[in-house]
């Protein structure tokens, strides 16, 4: 998220990234209560950087951005209208979602429970 990025708080993911030679690209125009058109700009930066791995920082909005930016960019595919389809009871849940491979770290308190 902005904070984070603007505050160097992410120098404990990009510093070790940088000692050991691996390339990164920063996304952190995340806003609270992310919108589709934020996650599609950075499935979009996704596309054009190619990662292996998509590590999130931040609270619930960075991590819900995160989650979908992911499905955008590793299944785009799938149909975004399908998977936020509100449904009655979890347990009928007809969208099978993907498996996601990702690392999330929640950075405030109310996200740590996840």
């Amino acid at each position: 998220n902005k904070i984070l990025f603007k505050s160097g708080q992410i120098s404990c993911i990009t510093e070790p990234l940088q000692k050991m030679g691996i390339p990164y690209q920063v996304f952190s125009d995340v806003q609270s209560d992310p919108t589709l058109a934020c996650a599609k700009e950075g499935a979009e930066l996704m596309r054009s950087f190619q990662p292996d791995v998509i590590i999130a920082l931040g609270g619930g909005s960075a991590m819900d951005a995160a989650k979908i930016m992911w499905v955008l960019y590793e299944h785009p595919d799938a149909d975004f209208a399908d998977m936020a389809m509100r449904f009655l009871d979890i347990r009928k849940r007809t969208y099978e979602f993907p498996e996601a491979k990702r690392l999330s770290r929640p950075c405030t308190p109310c996200c740590a429970t996840r």
